[in-house]
């Protein structure tokens, strides 16, 4: 599943999410404030049919003054919201449009030992990193 604040689609998803889903679909959304980013995956793979691709995150979390930061997605809670919104998702739409996936596109694979000369992206490494 792919995460929409990092990820790049083309605007006609887009367009299917505000005008094409149904009101149950965004209620459900809006309620959990949360579960976009699922809803999202869930349109394009039933127009599609394809699976997602996962774009893996560049940075770990860092550690703060009392001890490692918690992302969201670790608290019980948070996980079963987002269990929720699949079983709902999924009854709306009278299926499960997310199929099994084994591609994975890694951000920092133009680090690997491969001379300059056979890498398309060869000035990659010459574009200085966020942060």
């Amino acid at each position: 599943m792919v995460l929409t604040s990092a990820a790049i689609y083309h605007k006609y998803y887009h367009r299917l999410y505000r005008d094409w889903a149904s009101e149950a679909l965004l209620r459900t959304v809006r309620q959990a404030h949360n579960c976009e980013d699922i809803l999202m995956n869930f349109i394009v793979s039933h127009v599609t049919r394809r699976p997602p691709i996962k774009v893996t995150q560049r940075r770990a979390y860092k550690e703060t003054s009392g001890g490692l930061m918690r992302p969201p997605w670790s608290d019980q809670e948070h996980f079963m919201q987002r269990h929720s919104c699949l079983n709902t998702f999924a009854a709306v739409f009278g299926y499960m449009p997310l199929l099994r996936s084994a591609t994975r596109l890694d951000p920092v694979l133009y680090r690997d030992p491969v001379a300059v000369w056979r890498k398309r992206y060869s000035r990659l490494e010459t574009v200085p990193a966020a942060g």
